[in-house]
């Protein structure tokens, strides 16, 4: 008894000296930066193979990518991917696996926009095979193209801010000509005014109404000036293909599809 108890012990001390050297063995690679470095170059051939439209192989370079450096934005293309293959309930996953990582508020909104329209395929890919016993339970789902009604990328949403602020300067344009126009009549009552202490009261006036129509073109012409613009930028960035619902990171991990 107390020979292979001894044995035993042995044998555990000699796993214990190895297991070490096994794990680092295993490691996929030297460092976390040739890891991330790793990554980026599968991340990049994923984004060739998407825009080829092969969906399959870009899943397979993203899982790797993934294994060896994960990030919110390789999450989010894989679930894409997937998505876009119909394979909605592993997209699910991954789109609740990029919401688990570091991501900023908007990019969450987005993705648990995401979760709710997948899973509302889901629940009707579902309702239609219960509906259809006689139609094989694998083709109900897996096999489903995407609907084209159902938007499965994250589209950039429309800002109205910009136009608001535009808006708001083309109003104050509106009550400048209006404050011009009776700074016009009241210099027209000036000139046919009958004596100097009847016109005086109306030249104190018309200055007035010409220092605030001049202060509301200014301050309604910067305001509609700078709505435009900010808009005009707004529109470009989200119909530019670099648009991203991700804040970019090194080496290229942080560009989603």
């Amino acid at each position: 008894m107390s020979r292979c108890l001894l044995i035993a012990v042995c044998a555990m001390l000699s796993w214990l000296r190895t297991a070490p050297l096994c794990a680092q063995s295993a490691r996929p690679c030297a460092s976390p930066a040739e890891c991330e470095q790793a990554a980026a170059v599968l991340a990049e051939r994923a984004g060739e193979r998407f825009a080829e439209g092969d969906l399959e192989a870009a899943v397979v370079l993203l899982r790797e990518a993934i294994y060896l450096h994960e990030t919110p934005a390789l999450r989010h293309n894989l679930a894409r991917s997937l998505a876009e293959l119909g394979r909605w309930e592993e997209a699910r996953a991954e789109y609740r696996n990029a919401l688990r990582l570091a991501l900023d508020d908007e990019a969450r909104a987005r993705m648990q926009a995401e979760v709710a329209r997948l899973s509302a395929l889901i629940r009707a890919g579902q309702s239609d095979s219960e509906a259809s016993p006689s139609t094989p339970p694998a083709a109900s789902v897996s096999a489903a193209p995407v609907s084209p009604e159902v938007e499965l990328a994250p589209g950039t949403p429309f800002d109205p801010a910009p136009w608001v602020l535009a808006g708001g300067g083309v109003v104050v344009l509106g009550a400048a000509v209006a404050l011009a126009v009776v700074f016009e009549d009241t210099v027209s009552q000036v000139r046919s005014a009958p004596s100097h202490e009847a016109a005086w009261p109306l030249a104190e006036r018309a200055e007035g109404l010409a220092i605030g129509a001049d202060v509301a073109f200014a301050v309604g012409g910067t305001l509609a000036l700078a709505g435009v613009i900010w808009g005009i930028v707004v529109l470009a960035s989200a119909s530019s293909p670099g648009a991203q619902a991700l804040r970019p990171s090194g080496g290229g991990l942080g560009a989603v599809f």
